[in-house]
């Protein structure tokens, strides 16, 4: 019993008795996937855009707190030079 009630569960042809008929409209289907393709490619590419500005802005910065921190480690060696020949 258990046997045919599993069987009828899972079966996948339709209970009518008329021929079974494909509905699926793959035309539809098609542009659908390909516009969701190109909105994701769009969306891709726009947070590679970010991304890529966000890299340059920091790499802006460390140069930026580079050049500063090397200013100020040859100003702190120039005072240490002179205040020792005091």
């Amino acid at each position: 019993m258990l046997q045919y009630i599993h069987t009828l569960l899972t079966t996948t042809r339709p209970i009518t008795l008329d021929a079974y008929k494909h509905e699926t409209d793959f035309d539809e289907k098609k542009r659908r996937t390909v516009e969701q393709i190109r909105s994701g490619r769009t969306k891709v590419q726009g947070e590679i855009t970010d991304f890529k500005d966000r890299l340059q802005l920091a790499r802006e910065t460390i140069s930026k707190f580079k050049q500063e921190l090397e200013k100020v480690q040859r100003e702190k060696g120039i005072l240490d030079e002179s205040s020792g020949f005091e």
